[in-house]
C-alpha cells in the first residue's frame, strides 16, 4: 500500500517540476504579454499591483486550456475527414 503513495508522490513532484520550468521560462515561450494589459484596462483596473502575473501554459501541458482546445480541433478534423463516430 505504501508503494502506491510513493508513485503518487513521484507523479506530483514531476508535475510540479514541469510547472516550475514553465513559470521560469515564460520569456522563451511564445506569449502575448500586451493582451493581459488590455484585459486589465477593460476590467477597470488602474493600479499596477492589482493586475498580477499571468503564467501561460503550453499545449503540451495536460489539462491546460490550450491542450483542450488543440484536442478539440484534432477531434473535429478527424470527424471532418472520416465522418461522425458510429457506435453500431
Amino acid at each position: 500500500m505504501l508503494w502506491k503513495q510513493a508513485i503518487v508522490d513521484a507523479r506530483a513532484m514531476e508535475d510540479e517540476d514541469r510547472l516550475q520550468y514553465i513559470a521560469r521560462n515564460q520569456d522563451k515561450l511564445r506569449a502575448e504579454y500586451v493582451q493581459g494589459i488590455f484585459d486589465a484596462v477593460e476590467k477597470g483596473i488602474q493600479e499596477g499591483n492589482q493586475i498580477g502575473k499571468r503564467v501561460l501554459l503550453p499545449s503540451s501541458h495536460t489539462g491546460s486550456r490550450r491542450y483542450v482546445i488543440q484536442n478539440y480541433h484534432d477531434g473535429i478534423a478527424i470527424c471532418r475527414v472520416y465522418g461522425p463516430p458510429d457506435l453500431s
